[in-house]
């Protein structure tokens, strides 16, 4: 179903009209329209559903035979009512919880919610520390304590991603039901003790991310409902994942990306010396202006030092994506100005973190502080590069309320009221923040045109240098002068030929529906290295413009891949196409060996995992359909269920298990 057609029904059923998707529905030949309103979750735009979720009832029962097919379809017609239902009733009580705050501006609001989130989260910290005290690392072999170590940090890291979800949910409501917003003191409302109304609107919040994690899942297609039953008057939903393969792939790329993360940069990139000096006079400008405006003086340099080194691990969150972002589009201003747009605001946000104990009003005055935006923006008028005035991108990172998405704070985490100031969402800025400056400017375009062509001339370039003989680039197969498909990279060495289509992910990593966006992405990559191998495979001289006959002739071995930049699909198959990452590649390039680490990060032993540092043909295809990462530690990982209860329903979510950990 074409696009534009999706939208003009979304655009009927926002104005209540579902009578051409009923149509559509009525007149659908094939399984694949159900799949569609899935999808796009239409079923739940209209505010009457009943006759909309009828006439789908109706298309399952047309189009499915009886079947377990038809009955997960059913199933999934009940938990969206639940869905609908439960998520009502839970806004309504924590709309009942805010009223307190509802004369209260967003400040205020703000000081309040994200104080108590701020001990909450530091609770989940000290806690995940001590749990892991409790574990003998030392007796552990050290494939698996790698293991330990990753798959507890992925659990931390789950926990804290949820207590910020709930924020995000609880800023949506607080929004809706705020009738005005005065700029008002907290009229007593400021205590030593948490509120107790608000502590449990932020635990109501929470329970609504449950039941949209669930909804994504389904939708998407990486879960189905598969059973439903009713106890004690609690409705019970187990859920059961589609593709094992994809979940693990995730789990494992999730575990790599923060075991990087708590490692730490080995060495700095260039954009961090260019991003250095620009951060720098934006601290010093912000540290002025934060003791301006609490009328305080910070005597001595330690909490200045502490920011700047703060500040430059900061910068060493950036990566190669970053790098080629910036590096294959210097004429574009607004990749730069974007980076240093963040990095401003970035400053802008630690200044006053660090601030908060020197006045007696600080706590109140820089938990989410205020951000100057005026002054910011002349700020960065006065950054030139290569002779170019910066433009102002601070736009990019700024949320509006109410927010269309649940997630739209890991892309933006600066919020605006409604008289147009600015606050800073302390927990949501630091973490990661270059995912949020790729996420804004990969939105299609010539950027994401240019930054594809950049990854292609990057890997062949990689591949070179690690003794590929032959690497081509930008392949377009033809028969009789017709086109058949577009390859990326093809790449020979002695007896094997790769067909390589790459598909570049920028995303923040937590969110389902740009993932679902980027797997259908990497599904269409397969369908064309299937159909390049389908010719490559009786005619190797379709080739003979990149490769010559002795060339050609030596290729015994032709191996289809689907590569990416984003780790988190690594392993995946998908109609007996392997996805591979290029960080996969590296591993495969570098001989397939493994550093392990202790807690320190010390090395503390080296394994190979190849006969030697020259991988043969034999072992490259074997590492591309079975990664490094999944040979490393322990490969029993099985499903385990998760238990969500609530008031009036039970959710059994399937979670990945390793070594007995969550």
């Amino acid at each position: 179903m074409a696009l534009n057609s999706i939208n003009r029904l979304k655009d009927d059923l926002r104005n209540n009209y579902s009578q051409s998707s009923i149509a559509h529905l009525e007149s659908a030949t094939d399984v694949n329209v159900l799949l569609t309103f899935k999808e796009h979750k239409l079923l739940l735009i209209p505010e009457d559903k009943i006759e909309l979720t009828n006439a789908y009832r109706k298309t399952v029962y047309r189009l499915i035979p009886e079947s377990d097919e038809r009955d997960y379809e059913l199933n999934y017609l009940a938990f969206l009512n639940t869905f609908s239902s439960h998520t009502r009733e839970i806004e309504s009580q924590v709309i009942e919880f805010l009223s307190p705050l509802k004369n209260q501006g967003l400040k205020e609001f703000l000081f309040l919610a994200i104080t108590i989130v701020n001990g909450r989260l530091l609770q989940m910290v000290e806690h995940f520390y001590e749990n892991l005290e409790q574990y003998d690392q030392q007796a552990m072999e050290h494939e698996q304590l790698a293991d330990f170590q990753s798959s507890t940090q992925n659990s931390l890291r789950g926990r804290l991603v949820d207590t910020l979800f709930a924020v995000s949910n609880l800023l949506n409501i607080f929004s809706k039901c705020q009738i005005a917003n005065p700029d008002t003191d907290l009229k007593g409302l400021i205590t030593d003790e948490e509120p107790e109304f608000l502590f449990q609107a932020i635990r109501r919040s929470a329970n609504i991310n449950s039941y949209q994690y669930a909804l994504d899942k389904v939708s998407y297609g990486e879960w189905l409902v598969k059973s439903t039953a009713c106890n004690d008057s609690k409705l019970i939903y187990k859920f059961e994942l589609t593709d094992f393969n994809l979940e693990k792939a995730r789990d494992l790329g999730l575990q790599r990306i923060l075991a990087d993360r708590f490692k730490g940069r080995q060495e700095k990139r260039w954009l961090r010396i260019v991003l250095e000096n620009s951060i720098l006079r934006a601290f010093d400008l912000a540290w002025d202006h934060y003791q301006n405006e609490s009328s305080i003086f910070v005597s001595g340099t330690e909490k200045y030092d502490a920011g700047k080194k703060k500040l430059f691990a900061l910068l060493d969150q950036l990566d190669a994506e970053d790098e080629l972002l910036v590096g294959f589009n210097l004429t574009k201003s607004q990749v730069l100005s974007a980076y240093l747009s963040a990095v401003t605001l970035l400053a802008f946000t630690l200044a006053p973190e660090l601030l908060k104990g020197k006045s007696s009003k600080g706590k109140y005055l820089f938990t989410c502080a205020k951000i100057p935006l005026k002054l910011i923006k002349n700020f960065l008028t006065t950054i030139e590069i290569n002779g170019a005035e910066i433009v102002d991108a601070t736009g990019l990172f700024i949320s509006d309320l109410p927010l269309v998405q649940h997630l739209d704070l890991f892309k933006a985490p600066f919020v605006r009221d409604k008289t147009g100031i600015v606050y800073a969402l302390d927990n949501f800025v630091f973490d990661n923040w270059p995912e949020s400056v790729r996420v804004n400017l990969m939105r299609g375009g010539s950027i994401a045109d240019q930054i594809g062509k950049g990854w292609e001339r990057y890997v062949a370039y990689t591949m070179l240098n690690h003794d590929w003989e032959k690497v081509a680039t930008g392949i377009k197969l033809k028969e009789k002068n017709k086109l058949i498909t577009d390859i990326d990279l093809v790449a020979k060495k002695g007896d094997l030929l790769l067909i390589i289509q790459l598909k570049i992910y920028y995303g923040t990593g937590i969110n389902q529906f740009e993932q679902w966006k980027f797997k259908n992405k990497l599904i269409h990559g397969v369908s064309q290295v299937k159909k390049a191998i389908e010719v490559i495979g009786l005619k190797k001289d379709i080739l003979n413009h990149h490769f010559s006959k002795k060339e050609l002739d030596e290729i015994s071995v032709i191996k289809p891949v689907v590569m990416t930049n984003a780790h988190m699909f690594n392993g995946w198959k998908y109609d007996g196409v392997s996805i591979m990452s290029t960080g996969s590649l590296m591993q495969i390039l570098n001989g397939a060996k493994v550093r392990f680490t202790n807690q320190n990060h010390e090395v503390i032993s080296e394994k190979r995992y190849a006969k030697s540092d020259k991988l043969t043909t034999q072992e490259i295809v074997s590492f591309i359909d079975e990664p490094l990462d999944w040979r490393i530690g322990s490969p029993q990982i099985e499903i385990k269920y998760h238990h969500e209860i609530f008031s009036k329903s039970e959710m059994l979510f399937p979670t990945i298990q390793v070594n007995g950990l969550e």
